[in-house]
């Protein structure tokens, strides 16, 4: 099956094309790197989501070289919603004296920006956005990639503690639709959690 990458900020209406799943996985994070906002289709045009995409990916990943392409574009994944999360907490920390009111952070936020900041919370935050793009937690392998390139700035258990929130704060959130009658995920809709908000995806 092919898969098409479309960079929507771009105006890239056509997308590229990419014969396997971890071609176009790596060029999903691509798309994220230059800040813009992807969508994969498959060739009958259908979205296709992240999970999906990781789970095609790793069934074609039978070879270590290309194993190893997949757990770095991955630990990519994370890095990038690391520093994003950097990025818009300084942008907001900036405001915390501003005679505006409605733009100031509160006490509250400004404790949560100063861990993003200055503590680890940036890696918790990169967890809680693995957890809502991929809906799974984070492979051990990604997690070891991760700390081979941070040594001790890199929190492992900020990650998880992320993917944990991002994973139940996903399941409350289908669990409000179907109070409000939702009727059901249209093509191309994120797809239920299997069983607990604790999913575990492929074996990378």
């Amino acid at each position: 099956m092919g898969y098409v990458v479309i960079a929507f900020a771009n105006g890239d209406d056509n997308g590229r094309r990419f014969g396997d799943a971890l071609s176009a996985l790596e060029a999903w994070v691509g798309v994220i790197r230059r800040d813009d906002w992807p969508l994969v289709r498959d060739d009958a045009g259908r979205r296709v989501n992240l999970a999906h995409l990781l789970e095609a990916a790793t069934a074609e990943t039978t070879r270590t070289q290309t194993r190893r392409r997949m757990i770095g574009t991955l630990a990519d994944f994370v890095e990038l919603g690391r520093e994003d999360a950097w990025k818009r907490a300084n942008e907001r920390w900036k405001l915390r004296g501003t005679a505006d009111s409605l733009r100031r952070p509160n006490a509250e936020e400004l404790e949560r920006l100063g861990a993003i900041l200055f503590g680890e919370g940036a890696w918790r935050e990169a967890g809680r956005n693995w957890a809502w793009q991929f809906e799974l937690t984070v492979p051990s392998r990604v997690i070891d990639e991760l700390a081979a390139r941070f040594g001790g700035r890199f929190s492992a258990s900020e990650v998880r503690a992320g993917v944990r929130e991002g994973l139940e704060g996903l399941a409350a959130h289908r669990r409000r639709a179907l109070r409000a009658d939702y009727i059901g995920p249209g093509p191309g809709s994120p797809r239920p959690l299997p069983g607990s908000p604790h999913a575990r995806g492929p074996r990378i």
